[in-house]
Formats: structure tokens, C-alpha cells, sequence
């Protein structure tokens, strides 16, 4: 596993806002001639650009966190608590985004892990209606995926041929929440299920805040979210005993309801074991995997 810090600096062009990662030309000359390595060639009619993808704790990170704050007066904001504290007119700073990288190996090696379906139920699907309530316009296109996801709907979605396969496989913490089809025949309620789990993970070992990047309340009601400015990833950090206590299950939820304040889908998030994982192979589920990460004591 690989922690990377990322953070993107351009030239000023007319007509662009201020903001703090845009330089004016001479600043943005004297940042590219102090650390070329970093210059993003223009492609496709765009201006080149100093881009930073290093890992966390690089020499060169370092050398240009000091070189931005001497030079320029910029400070990086690593966090949301951070970036909630700073001022929306004060650009004396520079947002520092965070993603990791996992090997094959680290996929193969995790007790559990994250699923992200890329098959859709592709469908004209009614607005406004309660998450866990779907209404077609159009109905799916078929052959529909074993396991999928369906837009406005968290988590993953599958159908009660599926449901009834993965419950013959005796997965230990299973359980299935129910989408309610609207004035639809051809789709009664008990088609379609999300798949869910009936088992809680322990809290998680990470730096939360809420969406004010304070403290996060028992109830969650502020929002839950990382204290990481991570970008299109779910990522969750435990101790390692808490993990090896969770083994044997396959199925589980985080103790932990993420997202917004107001987000109508705001709860739990499930978490899967390696036996399921395989079992998606097998059958050629369309995923991504992301660890669940393990923290040394």
C-alpha cells in the first residue's frame, strides 16, 4: 500500500478566479525552474500545469512545501478540519488531496475489503423518490448483472435469483434490505435487494470530523466523514486484533454512518471478507476492491 499526496499548481490565464494553487507568470516561471521534474506537458489544448503525485513523507514534498511557503507565503491543508478552519477569502494555502495505491498482493492479503460494482441495471429511473424506492420509466436492460449498482441507490444491488445463490453459500453475516419497485408488474417488490449484513464492525481506527470538521457526535447527526482530503475512495482504517476478532465473518457493517448531515442515504457502509471476494471471481462479478486497512498495534 502506497500513500500518495497529490496537489496541482497552474499558470495564471485571464479570466481565471483567484485562487491560491493559480500563479501569476512570473511565480509560476520560478516554480517550474526550481523543480522541472514537476512540469505537466499541455495536452489537448490546455496550458501545462506543476502537478505533485509523491508519497507521503518524500524528500522532494518537503523541499517544495518549504519552497512555496518561502517564496509565495503558501501553506498546504492536509485535513478537512484544516481546510474548515481557513477562511474562504484567506488564500495563503493550497489543498493537499490524499490517495492510495494497493498492489495485487494487498488485495489478495486483505481479511476484508470495500466493493464498488461497475455493472449498472441500466434503466430510466423517476426523481424524487426516497432512496430505497426505485419507479422505472423503462425497465432494465438485460441480461441483468449478478451484482450491480443502481444510480441513487448506495451500495450493492442484486436480483432474488442472485440473493438466493449467496445464501446457499452460507456467508456468515449476510442479510438483504428490500427496493421497493413502484407501479411496475414486471418488477413486484422481492426482485431486486441490496445486499446488506446483519454484523457490526468495530469502530474504526482513523481521524474523523464531521462536516464542519469538528468532533464527530455519537449519533453522526453533523455527518461522519475521513479527516483526510481523500478523493474517490472509501477507505477504512482499523487495528489489526480488531479485524482477526471480525474473522469467520463475511458480511459486515461499519459501527460508523457516513456521509452528509442531510444525505438521504446516510448509514453504514458494507464491508466484505476475502470468501466473497473469491466467490466474485469466480462468477466474474464486475468490481473493484479496496482493502479494508489493517494498522500494526
Amino acid at each position: 500500500m502506497t500513500k500518495l499526496l497529490q496537489f496541482t499548481f497552474r499558470n495564471r490565464r485571464p479570466g481565471d478566479m483567484s485562487d491560491p494553487s493559480v500563479f501569476w507568470g512570473d511565480d509560476y516561471e520560478k516554480l517550474i525552474k526550481a523543480f522541472p521534474e514537476f512540469v505537466v506537458p499541455a495536452s489537448d489544448h490546455k496550458v501545462s500545469h506543476f502537478g505533485i503525485n509523491l508519497p507521503e513523507g518524500h524528500h522532494k514534498l518537503a523541499e517544495v512545501f518549504d519552497f512555496v511557503k518561502e517564496e509565495f507565503g503558501l501553506t498546504p491543508i492536509l485535513s478537512r478540519t484544516q481546510r474548515k478552519q481557513v477562511p474562504a477569502n484567506d488564500l495563503r494555502h493550497f489543498t493537499v488531496d490524499t490517495r492510495y495505491e494497493f498492489d495485487e498482493q494487498d488485495i489478495e492479503n486483505a481479511a476484508f475489503l470495500y466493493i464498488s460494482s461497475l455493472a449498472e441495471f441500466k434503466r430510466d429511473r423517476k426523481l424524487g423518490l426516497a432512496a430505497w424506492r426505485y419507479e422505472f420509466e423503462k425497465p432494465p436492460r438485460k441480461p441483468l448483472p449478478l451484482i450491480g449498482y443502481m444510480e441513487d441507490v448506495a451500495g450493492r444491488i442484486c436480483t432474488d435469483a442472485v440473493r438466493a445463490e449467496l445464501e446457499h453459500e452460507g456467508f456468515l453475516g449476510l442479510d438483504f434490505l428490500p427496493i421497493t419497485v413502484n407501479n411496475d408488474p414486471r418488477y413486484p417488490d422481492g426482485v431486486f435487494w441490496r445486499i446488506w449484513a446483519n454484523r457490526t464492525m468495530p469502530k474504526v481506527t482513523m481521524p474523523l470530523c464531521d462536516l464542519d470538521g469538528k468532533p464527530v457526535k455519537e449519533d453522526y447527526s453533523t455527518g461522519c466523514m475521513p479527516d483526510e482530503i481523500i478523493v474517490y475512495q472509501t477507505i477504512r482504517k482499523y487495528k489489526a486484533a480488531d479485524l482477526a476478532a471480525m474473522n469467520g465473518t463475511d458480511f459486515a457493517l461499519t459501527a460508523e454512518k457516513w456521509g452528509y448531515p442531510k444525505s438521504r442515504d446516510r448509514r453504514e457502509t458494507l464491508v466484505v471478507s476475502q470468501r466473497f471476494r473469491q466467490w466474485c471471481l469466480k462468477k466474474n462479478v464486475q468490481a473493484e476492491w479496496t482493502p479494508v486497512i489493517a494498522l500494526p498495534q
